[in-house]
């Protein structure tokens, strides 16, 4: 099974947070967390793929692990594997737990630690414990990168953390060479609430189209796992039950035969090849009425608004399958001159089950989970 390079852990649906946009906290469920042993097993599982270079310990709020955490960086470290966990740093209430919490997991093997900071964490969280956070990795000298989503409107800015934490923030820059610390990855909010004011004056920043068309990076060279065990197969930006990206679970199945599932799903290779702006071109071909958009924030903005919406879901039920070959014939020949995906594609699979049946964490169409 070759390239899978990365592997994320949903470690739990709880947080101390219900940030605006949050796809993984729903007040509705019950609370849910990944257990060492599953955690443990599904790393020594990918690991002897051969390709498996980091490992994401996000949530919800991945720190609510506890000493679980620790031990899971522990395990991964020695195998060479590259360690981040994403966090909200509630726990960094003063300078000296930050330094002890995080020397632990530096100890550990940990090699990065992500902070989420903006107008959307800071309604939850003191941002005095964002500082201690940064603070405390950078004496310690753990790379830590703050994750911020700007805000229309809003008061925490890029120039606003600069100021509050009295250090001169960098831009992190995609394929360049970044800073270890004090550098910042300032995004668009990606508006995935169901009652979200789309054209709202604050609600979001459209891309330009070059932003969101073209093939999406993360189908197919990164899961995410669940704390339900249920597996997607996509970074995990977009909302968790959406069956199109969810392609099974592991108390019913071993993990490769999940990703093998996955590997020969015709959406999950339309997405891999194409990307959702391909979905939605094919989709208003068929119904030129269909209320879609016309702009997003990015890829992951309009993956969601296309498999949420029943109408659009109804149109793949009925045409998806008359993109099969031409996907196959794509995936076949980048399998033969490649070597960085999961498996060679026998079939594309799609089944035909109707929309109208289908609920949060069951199977419409192609995928049946």
């Amino acid at each position: 099974m070759r390239g899978l390079g990365e592997l994320v852990f949903s470690t739990t649906n709880k947080c101390n947070a219900r940030c605006q946009d949050c796809p993984i906290v729903p007040s509705t469920r019950p609370s849910a967390r990944l257990r060492l042993k599953d955690m443990t097993g599904i790393v020594d599982e990918v690991h002897a793929w051969g390709s498996l270079k980091l490992v994401v310990f996000t949530g919800g709020e991945a720190f609510l692990l506890g000493d679980d955490l620790r031990k899971a960086v522990s395990h991964i470290s020695t195998k060479g594997v590259s360690t981040r966990i994403v966090t909200n740093g509630f726990w960094a209430d003063s300078k000296g737990k930050a330094l002890k919490i995080l020397g632990d997991l530096k100890d550990a093997g940990l090699t990065e630690l992500n902070i989420s900071c903006d107008d959307y964490h800071q309604a939850f969280v003191a941002l005095d414990n964002v500082k201690n956070a940064n603070e405390a990795a950078i004496e310690i000298g753990l790379p830590a990168l703050l994750v911020h989503r700007r805000k229309p409107g809003g008061t925490i800015t890029v120039e606003y953390l600069s100021n509050y934490l009295g250090v001169d923030l960098q831009i992190w820059r995609a394929g360049k060479v970044n800073s270890d610390n004090n550098v910042i990855c300032t995004s668009r909010n990606i508006p995935l609430s169901p009652h979200a004011d789309a054209d709202g004056a604050n609600a979001c920043e459209y891309a330009d189209e070059r932003e969101w068309a073209g093939p999406c990076q993360s189908v197919l060279r990164s899961i995410i796992v669940f704390p339900d065990l249920s597996v997607q197969l996509c970074c995990g930006i977009a909302l968790n039950w959406i069956p199109e990206l969810t392609i099974g679970s592991l108390p019913e199945d071993t993990l490769q035969t999940v990703l093998t599932r996955g590997n020969q799903d015709l959406i999950a290779n339309w997405l891999a090849l194409e990307g959702p702006s391909s979905i939605l071109d094919f989709v208003r071909s068929k119904k030129p009425a269909i209320n879609l958009a016309h702009r997003y924030v990015g890829r992951c903005h309009l993956c969601n608004e296309l498999f949420t919406n029943p109408e659009v879901r109804k149109v793949l039920v009925k045409h998806a399958a008359e993109r099969r070959e031409g996907l196959l014939m794509m995936r076949g020949a980048l399998d033969w001159v490649a070597n960085d995906w999961a498996a060679p594609a026998a079939a594309l699979e799609h089944t035909d089950a109707s929309p109208e049946s289908a609920t949060p964490g069951e199977s419409c169409s192609p995928v049946e989970s």
